[in-house]
């Protein structure tokens, strides 16, 4: 017998890390345990992320390739798309900003394919408009 208590010379069994401890659950320790969890969390959390990304990417190319559809019909010299100068969302036929599908903005830069105007989407205008404002307030209220 070693000194581990059993028959073979080769340390401890694996569940046991030291002679007078119990095994642990799976020969893990409580915090091993802990930390795979969490790894595990974190993989389902990433995948439910990846899925929610690929649809979304899907639904921008699906309504991009509606809105192209509209634009085809036109002559190329009439093709007109308004883009937000600060996030690239487009402005659908249907009114809304819609996101510009990954791997689109380098292509719609070409002349050829579409001409592009320039415009504000609502959120971008929101949130640089919130910018100034604020300033005028600090101001103000600086003045008193």
């Amino acid at each position: 017998m070693s000194q581990w208590g059993w028959a073979c010379d080769r340390g401890p069994p694996p569940m046991l890390h030291r002679p007078s401890q119990k095994p642990y659950l799976g020969g893990m320790h409580p915090r091993q345990i802990r930390g795979a969890l969490e790894r595990a969390a974190e993989a389902v959390t990433g995948s439910f992320i990846a899925r929610a990304d690929a649809t979304r990417g899907r639904e921008t190319w699906r309504l991009w390739r509606a809105h192209w559809a509209e634009l085809e019909r036109l002559p190329p010299a009439d093709r007109m798309l308004g883009v937000c100068m600060y996030c690239e969302r487009y402005h659908a036929n249907t009114g809304e900003w819609v996101a510009t599908p990954p791997g689109l903005a380098e292509r719609l830069r070409d002349p050829k394919v579409v001409q592009l105007t320039h415009g504000v989407c609502p959120i971008c205008l929101a949130g640089r408009l919130d910018e100034p404002l604020q300033a005028a307030d600090r101001s103000l209220v600086g003045d008193d």
